[in-house]
């Protein structure tokens, strides 16, 4: 379960500049949390093969996060509501759900439990996004309003996981942050790597919009890595795992963008990652900050694969 207690990976956080700036609107951070259920409850497989870490490094940046007060979450999901073809935002004023922990053991081994979660949608926000889309050449972003609004929106794993670690700050019906949810479209399976051009152009874009925004973002990208680092896993076992994840992690510690879409985009069509869309688009965005003239400072605090799929935690702190 997830500790309310510090970890040594919160000096880390100071150390390397992640401190609480009060700024007013604007992108004010961004991160990485993976959605595999080790990360939330390392105990499913007794905390080892770097559960621990992972666990602990997602305990220290959803506390950061939280400690920053943003107005709103802004965050990309590779197993929400999904179109075929579009990106959709979604547009009902509250989300509502749970995940489901025990299934990625596939073996039956741990009595299966939920984790249940309530937020608020930045519906407004949600809109502007969308908005700034318009003229955009593909035109594939759309909107997505359940039952006239009249219910919450279903969340599930892929996004309950990684919001989970900010606590009530956003886990409430009426939270200090609202969240605003984008799903990237089933396309992604076979198409991850096309994609790369128009991931690119929507987190330039976004980060145009939320750079000038009237409220204080972060964008959390919800992303687990290689999906083959062993031969019992559901998805078989692939030699591209373990240089894809190290791919990745070289991104995160260096945000040099090559290692994302030049390396890791040469194996993920074999390692089979369901977060890799979300990190382009992260990728863009942090990049269209530093040449608006932005500094952005990285860390990577884990990187593992204690089972068959690798996680990694990683923060992006923005100084303005």
């Amino acid at each position: 379960m997830v500790s309310l207690w510090l970890h040594c990976w919160d000096l880390k956080l100071i150390v390397l500049g992640f401190l609480v700036h009060r700024t007013s609107g604007t992108i004010i951070g961004t991160a990485v949390i993976p959605h595999g259920d080790f990360a939330y409850d390392c105990t499913l497989i007794h905390c080892v093969n770097g559960s621990q870490q992972v666990h602990d490094a997602s305990v220290s940046i959803g506390h950061w996060v939280a400690e920053l007060k943003p107005d709103t979450v802004v965050i990309t999901t590779p197993h929400g509501l999904a179109s075929t073809n579009d990106y959709l935002w979604y547009m009902n004023h509250n989300g509502s759900g749970f995940a489901l922990l025990g299934q990625d053991l596939h073996n039956g081994s741990a009595q299966e439990y939920k984790v249940p979660f309530s937020t608020q949608i930045d519906v407004d926000l949600s809109q502007q996004l969308l908005d700034s889309t318009y003229n955009m050449p593909h035109n594939n972003v759309s909107g997505l309003s359940s039952f006239a609004d009249s219910e919450p929106v279903a969340l599930r794993w892929g996004e309950v996981i990684p919001l989970s670690f900010l606590g009530n700050s956003v886990n409430n019906t009426n939270p200090v942050t609202k969240v605003a949810v984008m799903s990237v479209p089933t396309r992604r399976y076979t198409q991850d790597v096309a994609m790369i051009p128009e991931l690119q152009q929507l987190g330039r874009t976004y980060a145009q919009l939320l750079h000038n925004s009237t409220r204080r973002v972060v964008v959390l990208v919800s992303s687990d890595l290689a999906h083959t680092h062993l031969a019992s896993g559901p998805y078989g076992y692939s030699p591209t795992a373990e240089p894809f994840d190290k791919a990745i992690g070289k991104w995160a510690e260096t945000l040099e963008s090559k290692y994302l879409v030049d390396t890791a985009a040469q194996l993920v069509d074999r390692a089979l990652s369901c977060g890799f869309t979300g990190l382009v688009l992260l990728d863009a965005l942090l990049q269209q900050l530093r040449s608006d003239g932005l500094a952005v400072h990285a860390s990577m605090l884990a990187l593992e694969h204690p089972t068959y799929y690798g996680m990694m935690v990683a923060g992006f702190n923005i100084s303005h």
